[in-house]
């Protein structure tokens, strides 16, 4: 995606009075891939999650315009609004650049309306800029899709990976956690490789798989096969070049541990020692792993954890 311009109705600032001082105004925004926005009469560079709030109006099955509230320290400075087309690739704009505060949440949780009116357009428009992404990413040809793949194979897999895709609150079943067809889900495979990993391209990936697949230590392992599901759904790896990381990677995991529940609290005692973190996101893997031990319908319990990894594709 490159930059773009949409136009825009700067609004008045609320209240009586503020009319005296300030009227509307038409301008422009100017948008970033690398989240900064820019607009006509303001210095600032604002990003994403400067977007304090909405107001839409619809019209059909679509909107007719969104009002922005913009803040700065938790305040509203002011507020604009952009038109049909232009509001769909703006809210689109804020789905790349924070996918789950804009995408995952407010327009497939919160607002019902939103997603009513919103979520198709916004969503053709995602995929539009991923074609372009596809064209500069040049990753290899691949007809084989994850429902194709040995149904043990991805169980284990789906089993490996469901600490953090629980705790990430995004769907266990998934490659990645959200399904590749669905272009938020890409958006989100994206997000997490640049803003977790600083990867932003399918060779900056391939690199930092080749540098952690070749340790013994269960928390890089693992972070490797979970890092090749999240570089398959943001379109960096094709699922066969995926499974093949995982493949290789797995058989090592699994010389450095002997069960699901050994591998679980090796995992947490590596999370916290390396991320010097037992707050929060401790606390949501930690009950995750409990809940994967305890339920009956757990991924831990439909495949042994030293299962012969095979390759069938």
């Amino acid at each position: 995606m490159e930059s773009f311009t949409i136009k825009a109705k700067f609004l008045s600032p609320k209240g009586f009075f503020s009319r005296l001082w300030k009227r509307d105004h038409y301008g422009t925004i100017t948008l970033q891939p690398d989240n900064k926005m820019t607009m006509t009469g303001y210095d600032k560079v604002y990003a994403a999650l400067d977007v304090g709030g909405f107001y839409a109006q619809f019209e059909g099955d679509g909107v007719e315009y969104l009002n922005v509230q913009m803040n700065e320290d938790g305040e509203e400075v002011y507020r604009f609004a952009v038109y049909r087309e232009d509001a769909y690739k703006f809210f689109a704009w804020l789905i790349r650049q924070e996918v789950c505060h804009f995408g995952l949440n407010m327009l497939r949780e919160d607002e019902d309306a939103f997603r009513e009116h919103l979520e198709g357009p916004v969503m053709k428009q995602l995929r539009e800029w991923q074609l372009e992404d596809d064209k500069r990413i040049r990753r290899p040809a691949d007809d084989l899709f994850w429902d194709g793949v040995d149904e043990k194979l991805r169980q284990w897999i789906i089993a490996d990976c469901a600490i953090v895709h629980m705790a990430n609150g995004v769907e266990i079943q998934e490659l990645g956690g959200m399904p590749a067809s669905d272009p938020m889900g890409r958006e989100y495979g994206r997000q997490i490789m640049r803003d977790s990993w600083e990867i932003n391209s399918r060779p900056e990936l391939i690199e930092t798989i080749m540098d952690m697949a070749g340790q013994n230590l269960l928390w890089q392992l693992q972070r490797t096969i979970q890092n090749a599901g999240w570089g398959y759904l943001a379109g960096y790896l094709t699922l066969r070049e995926t499974l093949n990381v995982i493949l290789t990677t797995g058989k090592r995991l699994q010389n450095v541990t002997r069960s699901w529940e050994d591998f679980g609290k090796a995992y947490l005692r590596s999370y916290s020692t390396y991320m010097g973190d037992t707050g929060e996101d401790y606390e949501q893997r930690e009950q995750a792993f409990k809940q994967l031990l305890m339920a009956e319908d757990s991924p831990y319990r439909k495949v042994p954890f030293d299962m012969e990894l095979c390759k069938s594709w």
